[in-house]
Formats: C-alpha cells, structure tokens, sequence
C-alpha cells in the first residue's frame, strides 16, 4: 500500500467541453490529484477520418492526461492527473486495447495501486459486445485494485428501487468473485435527466477487500454542468505529513508589535537575573 493519499474525482462528463471545464475546477478547489472520466470531450474528427492518436481533451496547466490504448476510435475513458501529485501514473500493461476500459498503475517504491476506468457500452466498431463482456469479465483482479466508473447497470444492490438489467446477475457475481466492496451509498443517484421519475444510480465506486478500509469520505457532488454526478472520495495512505521544517518557515516581520515585544524581552531577562541580598 502506498503511502501517500489520493484524493479522486469520478464522472461522466457526457462529451461537454463546459462539464469538463467545471470539474477541472472542482478538482483545483478541493485538491483532487485524479479525475478519473468516462464520456470525455474530445474534438470532432474531419469526416473522412476516425483516428484519435492524436487527440486530447481540454488541456489544463494543473493537469496532464492519460487515454486508452488504442485511439482508432473515439476515447470513451480518460484520466487527469495533478502535476503536484507525487506518485508515479502510468498506463498499465494490461490496459486492454479498447477505448471503453482504461487501466493505470499509481506506484510508490515498491507498492502500487491498480485503477480500472469503465465506460460500458456499445462497441464502437458494432462488431462486439459491451464492455464488460469484451474487457472486465475475462479480467482477474490484482490486489488492491479500485474499479470506478459508469456501468450502466441497474441492480438492487446498488439502486434498490430499479428493476434490474439484463446480466446484471452475472455482474455481481463477478464483483463477488473478485472480493470487491462498494462504496457507493444505496439509493443515493448518480444520474438525472429532466425526463426520468427520479435520479438513477450507474456510477459505482469499488475497491478491492485489501483496500476497502482505506477509503473515506465517499460522497456524491451534483452540480458539474452533467447529468452523471461526480463521486468524491479519498484513498488514505499509510504514511503520516511530517512536521514543517521550522527554518523553512517565513514571516512578515512589519507586522511585529515590536515596543510590545522589547518590554516583554526585558520583564523576562530581569526575572531570569538572579537575585541580590
């Protein structure tokens, strides 16, 4: 396990350049050191193209990005990253090549946490299934891994009021098999659009058994210009924040009350003196 905490920020930003703009920030406000995004705003290739390798969503001078594998299609999946936050990101190897599942590596030293981004859906190519039977299902897990993401799957577990979807038996079994915790709060939507009865909940925070007990602070954030909400959480590291060196701290001496201070430097040197018979 890592030492340092993560602060993250999970949504889907439904293709919107302003929803972007407006988690970024969010994600400035509140430190967030990853953004972890399905649906992402790209720009609109020319007509007579499909290739994205050399795409990028918004840019951002806090941030740097991370995108699928393979970019024949429109990337569905994408991750921010604060340039302060000091563990290594990188794509991980076993990152399938598919624009719909994004998997990172965050290592410090030895330790290393796996991220799993899940956008699921449709393939864009028409010629397979969802996501979760092309990429998650085959998948094997390693330890302490978080899985986020939209799953566009209803289940009681997560939404008891919803009528569950086809295979999303199958989904929680794999969950299960996994040893994965949710984090998400039953009942609490994640998802409104003016035409539906009541918020829905697709968006899903899990963590592997070995990892579960570290997260804090799960919480829903409404109002980032989408109709998904953001999810908030914290990772908690093992590692405590060192006291500050006191020689690298600064002061504005003009403000000193400095007759207060002479007077007060004189009472103690005279109560220090010893006394005389």
């Amino acid at each position: 396990m890592i030492s340092s905490s993560i602060r993250v920020l999970q949504v889907n930003l439904n293709r919107s350049s302003p929803a972007t703009e407006s988690a970024l920030q969010i994600a400035i406000e509140l430190k967030i050191d990853l953004v972890i995004v399905q649906e992402p705003w790209v720009p609109p290739r020319p007509s007579d193209t499909t290739d994205y390798s050399n795409t990028r969503s918004i840019l951002h001078p806090s941030f740097s990005q991370i995108l699928p594998a393979d970019l024949t299609y429109r990337p569905r999946t994408l991750v921010y990253i604060a340039k302060s936050f000091k563990p290594l990101v990188t794509i991980a190897s076993s990152s399938p090549q598919d624009s719909d599942l994004l998997v990172i590596d965050i290592i410090e030293k030895q330790s290393k946490i796996q991220l799993l981004n899940v956008y699921n859906e449709e393939d864009q190519a028409k010629i397979g299934p969802f996501t979760l039977e092309r990429c998650l299902f085959s998948r094997e897990l390693q330890p302490n891994s978080l899985l986020l993401g939209d799953f566009n799957t209803h289940h009681p577990w997560w939404d008891p009021l919803a009528k569950p979807s086809t295979g999303a038996d199958k989904l929680v079994d794999w969950f299960e098999n996994q040893d994965l915790a949710l984090l998400n709060t039953p009942g609490i939507g994640t998802f409104f659009r003016p035409n539906l009865a009541r918020e829905s909940v697709l968006d899903l925070t899990l963590a592997s058994s070995s990892l579960a007990n570290r997260i804090e602070d799960w919480q829903v954030l409404p109002d980032l210009g989408s109709d998904h909400f953001g999810l908030l959480f914290t990772v908690t590291g093992t590692g405590t924040e060192l006291a500050k060196d006191p020689s690298q701290l600064k002061f504005n001496t003009s403000l000193a009350n400095w007759d207060l201070f002479s007077e007060k430097l004189k009472s103690e040197i005279t109560n220090a003196l010893p006394s005389t018979i």
